[in-house]
């Protein structure tokens, strides 16, 4: 799993949809999973001008409604997702860094 870990306008999506576009380039069907169908639109559009081939996006209620089947999943905004999921405040996470070699 990559982390990207970056402020507003960072281009944070900006490479989740190249990282999704190299995974539907290798024949590995892939999502990138956002907060709402309007973002979702507009990741659609943003991949489009940048000339990269993604799957529309999904929602976060379609990923946890188990509507979708695929190899890849790219996260957009991962705090937004967990608070959805807890419906309240998160204070704090941690994440296994793993050592790339073995991933």
């Amino acid at each position: 799993m990559r982390i990207i870990y970056n402020g507003r306008k960072t281009n944070r999506t900006t490479t989740l949809i190249q990282l999704c576009a190299e995974a539907e380039a290798r024949h590995e069907v892939s999502y990138i999973v956002c907060h709402n169908q309007q973002e979702a639109y507009r990741i659609a559009q943003k991949a489009k001008a940048m000339g990269l081939n993604i799957g529309f996006p999904l929602t976060y209620d379609e990923l946890l409604n188990d509507q979708y089947h695929c190899k890849h999943l790219f996260i957009d905004n991962v705090e937004k997702l967990l608070a959805r999921i807890a419906r309240v405040n998160i204070a704090a996470i941690t994440l296994l860094k793993e050592d790339p070699e073995l991933v």
